[in-house]
């Protein structure tokens, strides 16, 4: 302050001394008054013009730091809305400090955020790149409507918009980019296979894209073919080649069905037939003109045995006409030959046409077929029971001692009680299934099986399916009483002799079933309990010995092995069951046993087989010896 003043005090005594130097030049001069004050005024003026240049100069300057800072203000202030910053629109200077100051610090601020800016701006411009690659790749799927040339904005909002965008971009591409690998690879495959060329420029970049190895190079190649235009053309160009591959495979698959049907027609070596298949495996025209060529070679064969073809194709429909069951008149509707006068192809393709029907009909057919199958055998097997067991006399024949006849016929009835009536539930279950879909009766031998079936019903209710064998009844009298081994009636006055399965001398080891049983004895209840049957309701030795032994002996588990021992047979007593037998006539009942008491205990036993659960059944095994098999008692017989 002390300087500013001592300069203007030094301004003033330096205008004032050229003041006075002026005055006295003028007075030297000898200037009138009126031009001594204009000089004065002229001087007055300069210097005040002086001064206000320079004022001006300063006022200028003044304004340009002014300018300047509002310049670095408005550019601190875009640079931070560019980053996402807050800053006031307007410059907020120091008061303390001259505006030099103030815009040297506004300058040093302007000069970070622009530092600041500029990395940011590079990150962005990454991200910018990423996302004109991607329109580039892929076309109107990317969203540029965020990228700028000016002015561009590095806010956090901004930047992960762009991320969004290019994580977008970046799913889409690598979706695409699985979907062209595979088109690629099968494109390439179907060429292959069909043995084709790549003809157009399309198909080239597609196989030069399988197989670059330069990781630049096959991006590049790569960005090509996830565009929108490229991944139309490929998605076509597979359709077409999948058509054409499907046609060359079904003319093949004909030309395979033909070739095999003449090389088993012509019997020739099947290893050598799977030799030519599998050397012409491919799809190409080289391996489609080598089955054209081996099926013109066996057609001229086949057409030199026309004559046996036709012969086999007969006895092949006999045979299907057999299993299906078919009626001379079912078998009498085809006849493809008998308007021709010699065979041709048209008669053989006729046979094999009726063939593939027939099979196609017997495989519709098989469960229904092997059920019927079954019920026949099993009517058959039960008539040869009839026929075997119709015979009365059949358990007396002299030399034909079989005491295990009586309990495999026992078996034998169980089977049939038990299989027959689940063969029948399930084979009317399938024929009405079977009527169900195909609107009409399975017919066998012209009849439909149904009525068969309730034909056999009808009968049943008449006459029983199984029935007991024929021996001779007691009379209920005193003889009545005697042992219940029958005998024959020439010898009951004349012979005295044991009964057929009298019982042993000795025990024998206890067998049990340990598993119960109850359809065993339910069955048999039912059938002792029957009044509107034929079968006989007197209980037959086999269940009265159960009886028995089910009272007197302790149970014991049965062995494993075989259910009979054969090496206790010869050793058992006969005391146990008749007291003094050894001692008395065995074919008279014991004295001391009254006929009152015996009946008593034959109702007995009949109450306890039929009521006594089928576990607790103990039966004395040991007292059968092993006969012959069932199959056999009709040879017995017939001798």
């Amino acid at each position: 302050m002390d300087s500013q003043q001592q300069q203007t005090e030094r301004l003033i005594d330096s205008i004032q001394q050229e003041f006075k130097r002026l005055n006295t030049i003028q007075d030297e001069i000898g200037l009138q008054t009126e031009a001594k004050d204009a000089s004065n005024a002229n001087f007055f003026d300069a210097v005040t013009s002086f001064a206000n240049e320079k004022v001006n100069q300063m006022e200028k300057q003044k304004q340009r730091i002014i300018d300047e800072v509002e310049a670095a203000q408005t550019s601190i202030l875009s640079y931070k809305k560019l980053m996402g910053e807050f800053a006031s629109d307007r410059a907020v200077l120091d008061p303390s400090k001259s505006l030099q100051a103030n815009l040297d610090d506004l300058q040093k601020e302007l000069a970070v955020v622009k530092e600041k800016y500029q990395e940011r701006l590079v990150a962005v411009e990454e991200q910018y790149l990423q996302l004109k690659e991607f329109k580039q790749a892929m076309g109107d799927f990317v969203d540029t409507s965020m990228l700028k040339d000016t002015n561009v904005d590095v806010s956090s909002t901004a930047v992960e918009t762009i991320d969004k965008e290019i994580a977008r971009c970046e799913v889409e591409y690598m979706r695409r980019k699985e979907i062209v690998d595979d088109c690629v690879e099968r494109i390439c495959s179907m060429l292959n296979q069909l043995g084709l060329q790549a003809e157009r420029d399309r198909d080239r970049i597609i196989e030069l894209f399988l197989i670059e190895n330069d990781p630049h190079e096959k991006m590049h190649l790569c960005n090509m073919l996830v565009s929108d235009d490229f991944m139309k053309y490929m998605a076509k160009r597979i359709k077409e080649l999948d058509e054409q591959k499907q046609q060359v495979e079904s003319r093949k698959e004909e030309m395979i069905a033909s070739l095999k049907h003449l090389w088993n027609r012509l019997h020739i070596d099947q290893q050598e037939c799977e030799v030519f298949l599998m050397a012409n495996r491919g799809l190409t025209t080289k391996d489609l003109d080598k089955f054209e060529a081996e099926l013109t070679k066996l057609n001229a064969l086949k057409q030199e045995r026309i004559g046996d073809f036709l012969q086999t194709a007969k006895e092949e429909l006999v045979s299907l006409w057999d299993k299906l069951y078919y009626t001379d008149k079912q078998r009498a509707q085809f006849q493809p030959d008998q308007c021709q006068d010699h065979v041709t192809d048209v008669v053989l393709e006729a046979y094999e046409n009726e063939i593939s029907r027939l099979q196609l009909e017997l495989e519709d057919s098989r469960y229904i077929l092997e059920l019927i199958e079954k019920h026949m055998r099993l009517k058959k097997e039960v008539e040869e029971f009839e026929a075997t067991t119709s015979d009365p006399n059949r358990l007396f024949g002299k030399g034909n001692r079989d005491p295990g006849r009586l309990l495999r016929e026992e078996r034998f009835r169980k089977r049939i009680s038990r299989e027959l009536p689940k063969v029948v539930k399930e084979l009317e279950g399938a024929l009405l299934e079977y009527e169900a879909l195909k609107s009409r009766p399975f017919l066998v031998y012209g009849k439909s099986y149904f009525n068969v079936i309730y034909n056999d019903a009808d009968q049943e209710s008449e006459s029983t399916l199984v029935e007991k064998p024929k021996t001779p009844r007691r009379e209920q009298n005193q003889t009545s009483l005697l042992p219940r081994t029958p005998r024959r009636p020439e010898q009951i006055t004349s012979m005295l002799r044991k009964p057929m399965t009298s019982p042993r001398p000795t025990k024998t080891k206890r067998l049990i079933f340990n598993t119960p049983q109850f359809q065993r004895a339910k069955s048999f209840s039912l059938t002792t309990t029957t009044a509107d049957t034929k079968i006989d309701t007197s209980t037959s030795i086999l269940h009265k010995v159960r009886a028995r032994n089910s009272r007197h002996r302790e149970q014991k588990p049965i062995k494993r092995g075989h259910i009979f021992d054969d090496d206790d047979d010869e050793d058992e007593d006969e005391d146990d069951f008749y007291p003094g037998a050894g001692s008395q006539n065995e074919n008279k009942a014991p004295h001391h046993i009254k006929p009152h008491t015996l009946k008593r205990r034959k109702q007995h036993n009949q109450t306890a087989v039929g009521s006594q659960p089928e576990g607790d059944i103990a039966l004395d095994l040991g007292i059968f010896d092993d006969g012959p098999d069932l199959s056999d008692m009709s040879e017995i017989d017939a001798e």
